[in-house]
């Protein structure tokens, strides 16, 4: 194994083509797996036809999934370890904007995630940025459903 590795690392020469091979050198990095704690799913008639999934981790990080990307991860919210999440919950807001002569209502999609320290987030899912951050103590009190 170690003379393919030594050979396979010098780049060599194919005599038809003269074509070159390379090994591309990859070093490996530090990965735990975190189980998941809660899960969410957009309503299926959400305004672009694209559902979206939450994934809320026990290292407290928040994965928004789409099934645009075949449910690969779109954005990762970060968490705290020792605030999880207790639960998630899509909802649907109606926008207006108004231009000079109009208004057009848009549908905008948004996450509550509660945690255990009590606080209540609402992220914007289109945006992927936070909305509002509340803190109304009383530890975890929230019933997501």
């Amino acid at each position: 194994l170690s003379t393919a590795l030594a050979l396979a690392s010098k780049p060599t020469e194919n005599i038809e083509n003269n074509a070159i091979l390379s090994i591309l050198r990859c070093r490996f990095m530090k990965w735990s797996i975190h189980s998941v704690c809660s899960l969410a799913v957009s309503e299926p008639a959400n305004a672009r036809g694209t559902l979206y999934l939450a994934v809320a981790r026990t290292n407290g990080n928040v994965e928004i999934r789409t099934s645009r990307l075949a449910y690969q991860i779109e954005c990762c919210i970060p968490g705290n370890p020792k605030t999880p999440v207790t639960g998630m919950q899509f909802v649907e807001c109606n926008e207006v904007e108004k231009d000079k002569n109009r208004a057009t209502e848009n549908k905008e999609l948004y996450l509550w995630i509660s945690r255990l320290d009590g606080s209540l987030t609402l992220f914007h899912v289109l945006k992927q940025t936070q909305a509002v951050v509340l803190y109304p103590g009383g530890g975890a009190i929230w019933n997501i459903k």
